[in-house]
C-alpha cells in the first residue's frame, strides 16, 4: 500500500450496549428516518470513543446521551469488525448492560425506542428492519446465559 493511500484510510472504535431493565427487557431503538447513518434501521445505543475515554465510559456516556438512561455494564458481549466506506472501518464491542430506569428520552439521532421481551426473538428477528451484522450476532447469542448473568450481577451489587 502506498502511504499517500494509508494517510486517509482510518479506524474508529465504537461501543453498543444491550440494555436490560428490571423486568429482563431489551432496549432497541431506531434511527431516525433523515438520519445520514442507517437511516430507520434498529439497534443498540451507543457510539464511538472520544480520546482518551475509556471503553465502558463512552457506552455509559453514549447511552446517556441517545436515551437518558443511566446504566451499568456488565460484561463483553462479542467483538465486531465492519468496513463503513472505502476508507473507514468500525471496530466495535457489544456490552452487556443494565438499568433500573425504563423511561427513555431519545437524542435527535433516533426516533423509536421498544423494550422488548425474550419470548418474542423470533418476531422481533422477522419484524424488525434490524442492520445484518448485528441480526446475525443477534441470532447466535445465548440470551439464557444474558439473563443469568444479569442476575448474578445484580445480586453481587445488592
Amino acid at each position: 500500500m502506498l502511504k499517500s493511500e494509508t494517510k486517509t484510510k482510518r479506524f474508529f472504535v465504537c461501543v453498543k450496549g444491550l440494555v436490560f431493565n428490571d423486568k429482563n427487557q431489551f432496549l432497541l431503538i431506531r434511527r431516525s428516518k433523515n438520519d445520514c447513518v442507517k437511516p430507520g434501521c434498529w439497534e443498540f445505543s451507543g457510539g464511538r470513543l472520544e480520546f482518551g475515554e475509556t471503553a465502558e465510559g463512552a457506552l455509559v456516556r453514549e447511552i446517556y446521551e441517545e436515551t437518558g438512561l443511566i446504566v451499568s455494564c456488565v460484561s463483553v458481549i462479542n467483538l465486531w469488525s465492519c468496513l463503513w466506506n472505502k476508507r473507514s472501518q468500525l471496530i466495535g464491542v457489544n456490552y452487556l448492560c443494565i438499568t433500573k430506569d425504563s423511561k427513555v428520552a431519545l437524542s435527535c439521532e433516533h426516533d423509536k425506542s421498544n423494550w422488548l421481551s425474550l419470548d418474542k426473538l423470533d418476531k422481533i428477528f422477522n419484524s424488525y428492519n434490524i442492520y445484518n451484522g448485528l441480526l446475525e450476532d443477534m441470532k447466535g447469542w445465548n440470551w439464557k446465559d444474558f439473563l443469568d448473568k444479569i442476575v448474578k450481577y445484580r445480586l453481587c451489587k445488592m
